[in-house]
């Protein structure tokens, strides 16, 4: 059902500015601050007029979504709709930098256990609501931006379009710190875990944003090959010297001896527009110990930044085909600095619950999304090293 834009009297037409689909027959929609929503049938075609400065809300079975009026905020330099959505950007010492507008809306979190891939942590699927739109960056951070913030450059595989990597948790607190301090009212965090997958899913349901995946080997799925960089492919047209040796790396979709990062966007968006959420880097959350899930709704699930260790989500270069899902989940140590971990801005406040989330469980479940031998507490278990994750690949 396209949403139109209705113009004024002797103006012309108005043009769409979202279609949305759903699985029943209805939507209801509210208007402004009406606290009444009317409910309308959906038949082909269906036009729902917007007026001029005029807030709507349409919820369907799925999910919530709110057209509103935008005026471009002070860190703005750039702004504008296109066909995934609202974007803007910022600049630091000539650096641009894209971010996408998520809007608030209700998702189905984690994966169902006949999903290709699945991980025991991924379950049970339950349903997430964020009540509050967010700002999430349109690429991972680039090597140029985080040089223009911190005046040096961490990353393995060295140029400025390439994600940064090579980076701890630790030391994205300490960009965003520095970078705030330079942006007027845009305040830059890491995403929740929630916020990540909200923004990675796009609407959608399956494991990717173009669905599920086919494992045909541990680095070959072939819906992998147009949205992601990953263990099938990084090694394609990689045209940096000091890429990884990946010529023993087993069943790979192409053949490639060394590999890597890739310059940033290279790859198809997903539908708000994100360029490699899946792939590249592993991006850092806010989140800290890898919790495992319950069937119970949640709304706006808050980060427990706490202990040693912090989520990561999207897979990356190096990455199984399986590592590189939406419901994908792991965890390293804060302080680990690799060439295949980077991040991801997300911008705004984090919405306060309305209920508390769920507390974690005893035990910390590591990267593969499964639950790790229960150890004391003071006795840590080191994180793989890059090194030692390639010797674990092809087994």
């Amino acid at each position: 059902m396209p949403a139109s834009w209705t113009a004024p009297p002797g103006g012309e037409p108005g043009s769409p500015v979202a279609t949305f689909v759903a699985a029943a027959s209805e939507v209801w929609v509210r208007r402004g601050d009406d606290s009444g929503s009317t409910r309308t049938w959906l038949t082909l075609g269906a036009e729902l007029p917007l007026h001029p400065g005029e807030r709507i809300t349409l919820r369907t079975d799925c999910s919530d979504v709110t057209l509103d009026v935008w005026h471009r905020a002070s860190w703005a330099v750039e702004a504008g709709p296109d066909r995934h959505g609202l974007w803007a950007a910022f600049q630091v010492e000539g650096v641009k930098h894209r971010m996408r507008w998520i809007p608030p809306g209700r998702f189905l979190m984690g994966s169902p256990p006949l999903e290709a891939g699945h991980c025991d942590g991924e379950g049970r699927q339950h349903w997430v609501t964020i009540t509050r739109g967010y700002w999430l960056g349109e690429t991972s951070v680039t090597q140029a931006l985080w040089r223009a913030v911190m005046s040096e450059n961490p990353s393995r595989f060295v140029s400025d379009d390439r994600p940064v990597e090579q980076v701890s948790w630790d030391d994205c607190q300490d960009f965003l710190g520095r970078l705030n301090r330079q942006l007027d009212g845009l305040e830059t965090r890491l995403p929740t875990e929630a916020e990540w997958e909200r923004a990675c899913r796009a609407g959608t349901s399956t494991a990717t944003w173009v669905g599920d995946l086919t494992l045909r080997g541990s680095n070959d799925a072939p819906e992998l090959d147009d949205i992601a960089w990953y263990g099938g492919n990084s090694g394609v047209d990689f045209d940096l010297h000091n890429g990884h040796a990946s010529s023993d790396w087993h069943k790979k979709q192409y053949p490639h001896i060394k590999a890597g990062t890739h310059p940033v966007g290279r790859k198809a968006p997903n539908p708000y527009g994100l360029n490699d959420m899946l792939g590249n880097v592993f991006e850092w959350c806010q989140d800290g110990v890898v919790r495992e899930y319950t069937s119970e709704p949640v709304v706006d699930p808050m980060s427990r930044a706490q202990g040693p260790r912090r989520v990561v989500r999207g897979g990356s270069w190096s990455s199984r085909a399986r590592e590189v899902r939406a419901a994908y989940r792991g965890a390293f140590a804060r302080v680990l600095r690799d060439d295949h971990l980077g991040f991801r801005l997300a911008g705004g406040q984090v919405s306060a619950p309305s209920r508390p989330a769920d507390e974690p469980r005893i035990g910390d479940p590591g990267r593969g999304g499964g639950r790790d031998t229960p150890r004391r507490k003071d006795t840590p278990r080191r994180s793989p090293s890059r090194s030692e994750s390639a010797k674990k690949r092809g087994a």
